[in-house]
C-alpha cells in the first residue's frame, strides 16, 4: 500500500505541473517550485522556492509544492529534507 500511494502522489504531482504555467523547459534532476495563481486560477511553475524571494511572493499566489523532475518525465514531489540540500537559490 505504502508503494502504491507513493505512486500515487508522484502521478499527482504529474499531472499537476503538466497543467501548470511555465516558461522555460525543465531540467531533469532539478527542483522547481509550484504556486497557484489566484488570478488566472492555474498552477504556476517557477525555479524560487517560498524562501527564495527578494521581494516576496505574489500576493495572489499560494505556495503549493517542491517539485523534481524524473528520468521518465514524470514528477516527483520533494519532501523538506531533501529541498535544503539539493534547490540552489535564484537570485
Amino acid at each position: 500500500m505504502k508503494q502504491a500511494r507513493a505512486l500515487q502522489a508522484r502521478l499527482d504531482a504529474t499531472e499537476m505541473v503538466h497543467s501548470a504555467k511555465f516558461g522555460f523547459n525543465p531540467l531533469h534532476g532539478k527542483t522547481y517550485h509550484l504556486y497557484f495563481d489566484s488570478c488566472i486560477g492555474t498552477n504556476v511553475l517557477i525555479q524560487n522556492g517560498s524562501d527564495q524571494w527578494s521581494c516576496g511572493i505574489p500576493d495572489s499566489w499560494a505556495y503549493v509544492m517542491a517539485v523534481k523532475k524524473l528520468g521518465d518525465s514524470t514528477w516527483a514531489i520533494v519532501e523538506d529534507g531533501e529541498l535544503t540540500s539539493s534547490s540552489v537559490a535564484v537570485r
